[in-house]
């Protein structure tokens, strides 16, 4: 009998060398299932019997779980041993029950990709898809899956590739995405700049600088080279458009010039006697 304690003592030692985890509850029955099968390989590695395995899964309950299993173990027959199937058989009525499974797979059958960025759609994908296992059965079938879920966008874009693995869907995905982002970044600094130019028009037009409109003609020449496309004088001559203005290159250096314009006007007005100060002097 000591022999017999000595080797259960070095069982439950060598299955705690595998750094067994923890169940107490949850509300994805995956969770639960893979507790089980990490148990299980766990269990084979310490060469446990089935009833050894039964008593260490039950050792490694915690909370919620440790009240089923006391109760669960009410329902036993006296003299039937609670080997490792009896454990697991309760184990997945409560915790993998067939509702919860149904609820996942119709969650993967509904699984849309939307606004998701692609890496976290085919993540949540792959995770759903074990809830669907009769659907995978081959290479093939996954990819016709995996791309009747993407966004519109993003199948249109791949409808003229011939896809046969997923490796390959992957790959051309992740390209295309990054396409995507590059021309919506392009649009977005050309509406910046629109928005840039048209603030622009609007201070020139309202500015309260007497002689601005004069002006315009002047402030061309000093825009940098690269930002000619904006004619002031241009504009000047029509005034009052209502028409779209062109788009500038960098409307930001087109701002800081005209911020520069004004700047050297106003100085130079400093350095000018005013027309009342002459006046008075000649008028002494």
């Amino acid at each position: 009998m000591t022999q017999n304690l000595n080797q259960g003592q070095s069982k439950l030692a060598d299955f705690q060398r595998t750094h067994p985890s923890n169940f107490s509850s949850t509300t994805d029955p995956l969770d639960a299932d893979d507790w089980l099968r990490d148990s299980k390989a766990k269990f084979n590695l310490a060469r446990c019997d089935e009833r050894e395995k039964a008593a260490y899964a039950a050792y490694y309950l915690q909370g919620a779980a440790i009240a089923w299993w006391e109760s669960y173990k009410t329902l036993i027959p006296a003299d039937k041993p609670i080997i490792w199937a009896v454990f697991k058989e309760g184990f997945r009525s409560t915790h993998i029950s067939d509702g919860l499974m149904e609820l996942k797979r119709k969650e993967f059958l509904n699984l849309k990709q939307g606004y998701m960025p692609f890496m976290d759609f085919l993540n949540r994908f792959n995770y759903l898809a074990r809830y669907a296992p009769e659907e995978m059965t081959t290479e093939a079938r996954k990819v016709k899956l995996c791309r009747d879920r993407l966004n519109p966008e993003m199948e249109y874009a791949l409808s003229a590739h011939e896809i046969n693995s997923m490796k390959s869907l992957v790959d051309k995905a992740l390209r295309v995405e990054s396409s995507g982002k590059k021309v919506m970044e392009e649009r977005k600094q050309k509406w910046v700049a629109k928005k840039d130019t048209m603030f622009l028009i609007v201070l020139i037009q309202r500015s309260k600088h007497p002689n601005l409109s004069n002006k315009l003609p002047k402030l061309h020449h000093v825009l940098p080279s690269r930002v000619k496309e904006f004619s002031v004088g241009a504009l000047d001559n029509r005034r009052g458009y209502t028409v779209e203005p062109p788009v500038v290159v960098d409307a930001v250096l087109c701002i800081e010039a005209l911020a520069e314009f004004l700047e050297l006007e106003v100085q130079g007005n400093d350095t000018q006697p005013s027309a009342s100060h002459g006046d008075g002097r000649d008028r002494q």
